[in-house]
C-alpha cells in the first residue's frame, strides 16, 4: 500500500481524531495512523460541565448519548481542610458533566472520523519518518508484518505525551513536575452516585468517581521520586493506604477486593517547546498536557484540534496562523490556574510534594 495525503495524523485520541475529522470536513485528504490502546481503561475520563460548547461545535454531542458513559452533576473536594466542599452542576450555564468510557469514546470519535473520509489505519509501526522538500514519507509495518508507506505534506503530532514526531524532529519537551499516578477500579458502592471526589494527603493527593458499570475508579497522584509512591504497586499496599483517607474509602466495596491490578500512568506538566513547524503541528499532549487537578485534558484537546484545524487550513492557504499565540495564552492561564488550586493546601507546607507547587 502505498497512497499520498494532503495530512498525516500519527495518534487516535481525541486531538487527533477530531483534528483529522475537521481537516476532512474541509476538503483534505487525511490518513489517521491509530496504535491500538492494549488497556480496557485509559486514564482521563472527565468532561466539565465547560466543554459542552466545544463537543456541540464538533458535533460530537450524539455519541455522548452512549449508554456507557454517565452523567455528573458535580463534583467533591475535601482539599485545604478535613470538610468536603461539594460544586454543584446545576448552577453551571452548560449543564452537567461527563464520565466518559473513554476506550468507547475513542472508538465512536475514530468511527466519526471514518463516516467524514479519513483513511484510517489501526496497529501500526512506524519503521522510519523522511522529511524532504517539505514533504513526509511515513514508512510502516502493519501487526501482520506488512510494510506500506505514506506520502504527505503536512504532518500532526497527536501521540499524547511521548511526542514521538517531536522527539524524530529533535524538539525538546519540557517537563515541569514528576507527578504520576497508581490507580485501581473497585466495584462501585453506591453506583447512583458517580461525582468525582477529590481528597489532599500528605504526600499527594486522591481522586475517585464512578464509571460505567458500576465501577469507581480510585487513583493516587503523587510524585515519581516519593518512598510512598514506589511502595503503592502492590495492591495490598495501595489499598491499605486507601483506607487510610477520610473519604475515599467511603466509596468503594474493600470486602469484595483481593489483588486488583494496580496500573501506572503519568500525569505531568509539559510543554513542547515548539508546537509547529514548516509542515508539522503538535496537538493535545504532545503540545501542552495538564495536571490532572484541573480536569483540562480532553476539553483542552478538543480545543486544540479546533485551533490546529484553522491552522493547517491557513498553511494550506498560505495564511499566517494564531496556533502558537493560542497555545502560549493557554499556558499562561493554566499555570496561574494551577498555583490557585495547589494553593488552597496549606496544611502540610514542610512536605517536599506541596513545597514544589508553591
Amino acid at each position: 500500500m502505498n497512497k499520498t495525503f494532503d495530512v498525516v495524523v500519527v495518534g487516535g485520541g481525541p486531538a487527533g481524531s477530531v483534528t483529522a475529522k475537521l481537516l476532512a470536513e474541509n476538503g483534505l485528504k487525511v490518513a489517521l495512523l491509530n496504535k491500538n490502546e492494549a488497556s480496557d481503561f485509559i486514564c482521563g475520563e472527565s468532561l466539565p460541565p465547560q466543554a459542552t460548547p466545544v463537543i456541540r461545535r464538533l458535533g460530537l454531542e450524539p455519541l455522548l448519548k452512549n449508554a456507557n458513559h454517565i452523567v455528573t452533576t458535580g463534583n467533591l473536594s475535601a482539599f485545604g481542610s478535613d470538610q468536603v466542599i461539594e460544586s454543584d452542576f446545576i448552577f453551571s450555564p452548560y449543564g452537567l458533566g461527563w464520565h466518559l468510557d473513554r476506550k468507547q469514546f475513542n472508538h465512536d470519535v475514530l468511527n466519526f472520523c471514518e463516516t467524514k473520509g479519513v483513511f484510517i489505519l489501526n496497529s501500526y509501526k512506524i519503521n522510519n519518518l523522511i522529511s524532504e522538500n517539505n514533504k513526509w514519507t511515513v514508512l510502516l509495518t502493519s501487526s501482520n508484518g506488512l510494510t506500506s508507506s505514506l506520502k504527505a505534506q503536512f504532518m500532526v503530532d497527536a501521540t499524547g505525551r511521548s511526542a514521538h514526531i517531536l522527539k524524530h524532529l529533535s524538539i525538546n519537551t519540557l517537563r515541569y513536575d514528576r507527578l504520576a499516578c497508581r490507580c485501581a477500579i473497585y466495584p462501585n458502592l453506591n453506583p447512583k452516585n458517580n461525582n468525582s471526589l477529590i481528597e489532599a494527603s500528605e504526600n499527594g493527593w486522591w481522586y475517585s468517581s464512578g464509571i460505567p458499570n458500576d465501577k469507581r475508579v480510585i487513583m493516587y497522584f503523587s510524585d515519581t521520586d516519593c518512598l510512598k509512591y514506589k511502595s503503592m504497586k502492590s495492591f495490598k499496599i495501595f489499598s491499605d493506604e486507601m483506607n487510610l483517607t477520610k473519604h475515599i474509602k467511603t466509596n468503594v466495596r474493600t470486602q469484595e477486593t483481593e489483588n486488583l491490578p494496580v496500573m501506572s500512568f503519568t500525569a505531568q506538566s509539559t510543554q513542547a517547546e515548539q508546537v509547529s513547524g514548516e509542515n508539522w503541528l503538535a496537538v493535545g499532549d504532545a503540545a501542552i498536557s495538564y495536571d490532572p487537578l484541573s480536569s483540562q485534558g480532553i476539553w483542552q484537546a478538543l480545543l486544540g484540534a479546533e485551533m490546529a484545524c484553522n491552522h493547517i487550513i491557513d498553511h494550506f492557504n498560505s495564511r499566517e496562523s494564531q496556533y502558537n499565540e493560542w497555545i502560549t495564552a493557554q499556558s499562561k492561564t493554566y499555570w496561574q490556574l494551577h498555583q490557585q488550586f495547589y494553593a488552597q493546601e496549606q496544611r502540610w507546607n514542610g512536605n517536599e510534594f506541596w513545597q514544589r507547587r508553591l
